[in-house]
């Protein structure tokens, strides 16, 4: 059994090369330099297997057959893995993950609905409409993003 904790540390680890970082709150004040957080590389994350796996989330959102296809941002692209955990009470849970951008990862975010079908029908859009706010907004301009659209 895992939670979105699990899952949000996976990815990120993921995107940023194999690396376990301890999850953290990033609160924005002023000028301050940003906190450093110790990070250990994670033993079997590497080499082959990390870019297959880079491949494949970003196959789920940048290929048509993708099941995340349709909520992809044509201004930045990202990577993400759909899920649908079954719920023997009722409807399924939906999950998804991602992070952006794809070629350098920046953010990675998990959000799981209960009760909400299919991860690429209903999660998957959540995490669209973040991505497309986190971007456009002064947030990622400050921290130097390039959105690709002249923002």
């Amino acid at each position: 059994m895992v939670n979105t904790l699990h899952v949000l540390t996976v990815c990120a680890a993921i995107a940023n090369g194999g690396f376990l970082v301890r999850p953290h709150i990033v609160k924005f004040t002023g000028d301050e330099l940003p906190v450093v957080y110790a990070k250990k590389r994670v033993p079997g994350l590497s080499g082959r297997t990390l870019e297959f796996l880079r491949r494949c989330m970003e196959g789920v959102v940048q290929d048509v057959d993708g099941t995340a296809y349709w909520t992809r941002l044509d201004w930045v692209d990202s990577a993400g893995k759909t899920g649908t955990a079954q719920n023997p009470h009722g409807e399924h849970h939906a999950w998804y993950t991602a992070y952006a951008p794809a070629d350098a990862p920046e953010i990675a975010i998990v959000v799981l609905i209960e009760h909400g079908g299919h991860g690429g029908e209903v999660a998957a859009p959540v995490v669209r409409d973040f991505f497309s706010e986190y971007f456009s907004s002064d947030l990622a301009q400050k921290d130097g993003v390039e959105t690709g659209d002249g923002r």
